[in-house]
């Protein structure tokens, strides 16, 4: 009979919670049941291309589920100001695909000491596994200065 309980509690493990058996001299056997891992969307920005005054923003999704259309944010800052703020609608991405959206600004993006901020599903219409990995950030080359040489003596 405990072989039974035991093999009758591991048959329904897949369709029950947590599953509790008794054997025949009056122990109570648990069986627990793994979680399983939800299939969901996760969209991250892998990179981030300025062309003159376009951002070419490649997403991927690399979660487990297709990932419907999603709003993808630019926002532009100069010396810690925020100067401009762009968004494209990103088509639908499939499990384990990435896509590539223009976000047009009138902006000169490549312009040294600019900051770009670019974040996937700004929205939040796309229920993911990781909602904290959204964002990429882009650095352009700092803006040149000079440093004042020191005199020397001769």
């Amino acid at each position: 009979m405990r072989r039974f309980a035991l093999s009758m509690a591991l048959a329904l493990a897949g369709l029950l919670a947590p599953l509790q058996a008794e054997a025949r001299d009056g122990r109570k056997v648990i069986v627990p049941i793994p979680p399983r891992p939800l299939a969901l969307p996760d969209l991250k920005v892998t990179s981030v291309a300025e062309a003159g005054t376009s951002a070419v923003v490649t997403i991927a999704n690399r979660g487990g589920r297709a990932a419907g259309p999603e709003v993808v944010r630019l926002r532009v800052f100069e010396r810690g100001r925020l100067i401009g703020t762009y968004s494209a609608l990103a088509p639908a991405i499939p499990a384990g695909m990435s896509r590539t959206v223009i976000i047009r600004t009138d902006l000169r993006l490549t312009r040294p000491g600019r900051v770009l901020a670019v974040q996937a599903d700004a929205t939040h219409a796309v229920f993911e596994r990781h909602e904290r990995n959204n964002t990429f950030v882009v650095v352009t080359r700092p803006v040149p200065f000079a440093l004042p040489l020191p005199l020397v003596a001769r």
